[in-house]
């Protein structure tokens, strides 16, 4: 039973980090506003539903545990990119001539360099713009610290007590210094808290996630309903709107949910999702990178100045078109190609 849980939670992080893929193409803005009501809650959710009680007691194994899982893969990567930062624009990954939402990137000198490595190191912020999605891991990691201590010392008042710290954190744009512990972080410890309470709950009462057809109507009607007229994302969230956004973000991961599990009877389309699923930090951290060689073959087949690649995190030209749909499958397929590449030359560098 547990083995079939875990292949429909493969299947729905297959569909959460798809839908990240896709929220960072110029899809559709009602799309874009659609996919950003749950998608990344998604994530949070599950980490708190498997979070295991065992740590309340032996919390440095825990943070032992999420160093080894978040924070050397943030650092891993972080550092990569940072060292390929300038040689990039010298083959219009980047470019000085575009800007995204009013920022326009430069080379670094070396100060910057050093300033941004100890950033990486020390805060896990700093990550270069390829690794946009990168904020994720460090609210993952700090939400569930927030989430442990919460949890350990204030039991059943942990959901109410997060809520409440997440809307003063909103409202009065709190980032406590040095760590960078911001409202996306305790967002997140609400997300983690939700998805472990939610276990609790089916622990106690022998339920599982299962919704009426009616259920099912009615939630994706709200859905809909809130992408039309309070879209809000994990970045956009206000106090105000914080309650709608975990209604979205809940309901949203239960439909998610629902969808795996009957696409888990599909033995083709399970096995590729639950793939896709089990290495979802390679997609978060090439897709980006992935949409420049897309970017490179249209400025080829158009005719059109290379420094148009530089233009993040796609080119502006397919915005109304269906180009991002390509983008979105590169964004998909070639992380995992390049995975399978790199274990196939670790296996022939191992056996020689």
């Amino acid at each position: 039973m547990m083995a079939a849980r875990n292949e429909i939670i493969d299947i729905a992080k297959a569909i959460g980090i798809i839908l990240m893929v896709i929220g960072h193409t110029r899809c559709p803005e009602y799309l874009r506003h659609l996919i950003y009501l749950f998608h990344m809650p998604l994530f949070f959710l599950f980490s708190g539903y498997f979070f295991s009680q065992k740590y309340l007691y032996d919390k440095r194994t825990f943070i032992k545990r999420k160093l080894k899982s978040l924070y050397l893969p943030y650092v891993k990567w972080s550092l990569f990119f940072l060292l390929i930062y300038n040689f990039c624009f010298e083959i219009d990954i980047y470019s000085e001539r575009v800007n995204y939402f009013g920022i326009v990137f430069h080379p670094y000198s070396m100060q910057e360099y050093f300033k941004h490595a100890l950033s990486i190191l020390f805060t896990m912020t700093g990550h270069a713009p390829l690794l946009g999605g990168f904020w994720f891991l460090h609210s993952i990691f700090w939400g569930n610290i927030i989430f442990l201590f919460a949890l350990r010392y204030c039991k059943r008042a942990t959901l109410p007590l997060l809520f409440l710290l997440t809307c003063l954190f909103l409202h009065f744009k709190i980032v406590i210094p040095i760590f960078e512990v911001s409202s996306l972080d305790t967002l997140a410890a609400l997300f983690i808290a939700i998805g472990y309470y939610t276990k609790k709950w089916q622990s106690q009462s022998d339920k599982d996630f299962s919704m009426s057809k009616w259920n099912i109507v009615f939630s994706c009607i709200a859905l809909i309903l809130m992408a039309r007229f309070m879209p809000v994302s994990f970045q956009s969230v206000s106090a105000k709107k914080l309650l709608f956004f975990v209604f979205s973000g809940v309901i949203g991961t239960v439909l998610i949910v629902k969808l795996a599990s009957v696409l888990k009877r599909h033995a083709n389309i399970s096995n590729f999702l639950c793939y896709i699923g089990q290495n979802t930090l390679t997609i978060l951290a090439l897709h980006l990178l992935c949409f420049k060689l897309v970017s490179y073959v249209i400025c080829e087949f158009l005719g059109m100045p290379l420094w148009h690649v530089g233009e993040h995190p796609t080119m502006e030209l397919q915005s109304g078109g269906a180009i991002w749909i390509v983008y979105s499958l590169c964004g998909v397929v070639l992380p995992l190609l390049l995975l399978k590449a790199y274990q196939e030359l670790t296996n022939i560098i191992k056996t020689k």
